[in-house]
């Protein structure tokens, strides 16, 4: 992601904007699992780089939406096709049956930092 200047999470943040659905700090952090106070700053570094913008919502005055910019959008698809390049790699490295092993060992690690995520989540031991 360095080669676009985006961290993982703003990557994740652009996708939820894709297709022009503006969205509250607060709908982000529950859709990204973190809290608002993470979101907020999160949109804050993707305003400073002009790939988003705050505006007020014309249903709820006090609510702020986050858009994509024009260069929001060309840097969301330039992530999503570094994506597709990294996954396209991937599967050529390995037979089906491992790349299918690799995306079932990836889940089952993403429950589990997940799990840690949620209220009692920690595991002792």
């Amino acid at each position: 992601m360095r080669a676009i200047d985006l961290t993982e999470s703003q990557c994740e943040v652009l996708g939820y904007l894709v297709g022009g659905a503006a969205k509250s700090v607060t709908q982000l952090s529950r859709e990204a699992l973190v809290t608002s106070q993470t979101m907020t700053g999160i949109v804050h570094n993707l305003e400073v780089k002009g790939l988003v913008e705050r505006r007020p919502s014309p249903d709820h005055g006090r609510v702020m939406l986050v858009f994509l910019t024009p260069t929001g959008v060309e840097r969301e698809a330039a992530a999503r096709e570094l994506a597709l390049s990294v996954e396209a790699r991937l599967r050529a490295a390995m037979t089906e049956e491992e790349f299918a092993r690799l995306l079932e060992l990836l889940d089952r690690a993403a429950d589990a930092v997940g799990e840690l995520s949620r209220p009692g989540g920690r595991r002792g031991g």
